[in-house]
């Protein structure tokens, strides 16, 4: 079975990469759809190699898981940077791992799953106007981004037989769906309305004499005015409504006697 990065572990090639690749202790192995997937650091990444046993760092492996911890929890870049950097105090300048580590770690070197949570929280939280680089003391966490992995997980636990939705479960998911699905009408309706009377717009301005705008303008709004006016009730029909109204009054009062 082909690895996750394409290389076949049966192949001579795939061994000869391994063997050639530094090894190192922190190594991530996942089991996904019953086939085991090794994910093996960079080398060259300060936190996927902060607990090479080689390099020595005092909490190196300590640093290295929790950089990954903060990045799911989830903390912004600068939060993640200033909870690590005093218990670097004692590494070389060249190991410590710095800001833009943490950020080329989160984009590239980490494991497949983890990185899809942070880049969908990172995905709300920059819709809700929330910096994931440098908000401070506070998670980024957001209602949008909850939902989307509460949803994520249900899924995962319905397609592995481990939940079983009710009758009055599934109701309510089809009427939900029922509802998302007029929104999504309506949504689309008024964005083609718009659309149209963008193009009318510029129809008008190119064959319509700029002296003659003002007049057309003027007309519109009088068309408008009237199909405001057309559609408040007639007098007549005040009139039924208070009577309506007042038998109503007066029935309900018979009923309390």
């Amino acid at each position: 079975m082909p690895e996750a990065n394409g290389l076949d572990r049966r192949t001579k090639v795939y061994r000869d990469i391994l063997d050639r690749m530094p090894k190192s202790e922190v190594a991530i192995e996942e089991v996904f759809g019953g086939e085991e997937f090794h994910y093996l650091p960079e080398p060259r990444c300060r936190v996927c190699s902060a607990g090479d046993s080689r390099k020595n760092l005092p909490n190196g492996v300590q640093v290295a898981n929790l950089v990954d911890a903060l990045l799911l929890y989830p903390k912004s870049i600068t939060d993640v940077y200033q909870t690590v950097d005093p218990m670097m105090a004692d590494w070389p300048p060249k190991s410590k791992i710095t800001y833009k580590s943490i950020r080329t770690h989160l984009n590239k070197h980490l494991s497949w799953d983890r990185q899809a949570m942070r880049l969908m929280v990172e995905k709300w939280a920059e819709e809700k106007g929330i910096d994931v680089l440098d908000a401070r003391n506070r998670m980024i966490l957001t209602q949008e981004a909850w939902l989307e992995a509460t949803a994520h997980f249900g899924w995962n636990r319905l397609i592995n037989g481990q939940m079983e939705p009710s009758w009055g479960e599934t109701q309510k998911a089809f009427e939900q769906m029922d509802e998302l699905r007029k929104q999504g009408e309506g949504e689309f309706s008024i964005a083609t309305l718009l659309s149209q009377f963008d193009t009318l717009v510029m129809v008008v301005r190119e064959f319509v004499a700029p002296e003659r705008l003002d007049e057309f303008i003027e007309r519109i709004e009088e068309l408008e005015s009237g199909i405001v006016k057309a559609s408040l009730p007639l007098p007549e029909e005040d009139d039924v409504m208070a009577e309506i109204i007042a038998e109503q009054a007066r029935f309900s009062g018979g009923d309390n006697e």
